[in-house]
């Protein structure tokens, strides 16, 4: 169990302390912007990512069936 973390009401409640959305998130991509590395901001980049999917061992909740993708174990793919 986590310590220390706030409860949704806490969060519920501060959220609704904002009365400006639009300004919080410029000055929050304002602060990301500033913090951007030089080699980021130069020009277009091409990335990759690698996804690797985690085969579900065991028998989900109803709950987690919609989350979890179906594996052919044998593939070690995923199913279609």
């Amino acid at each position: 169990m986590l310590k220390n973390i706030p409860t949704a009401n806490d969060i519920r409640y501060h959220l609704n302390k904002i009365n400006n959305f639009e300004e919080l998130e410029a000055q929050i991509n304002q602060a990301l912007k500033s913090r951007i590395p030089l080699g980021l901001k130069k020009g277009c980049l091409k990335i990759a990512i690698d996804l690797n999917l985690i085969c579900y061992y065991g028998k989900p909740t109803p709950s987690e069936l919609p989350y979890i993708p179906e594996f052919d174990v044998n593939k070690k793919s995923k199913s279609t």
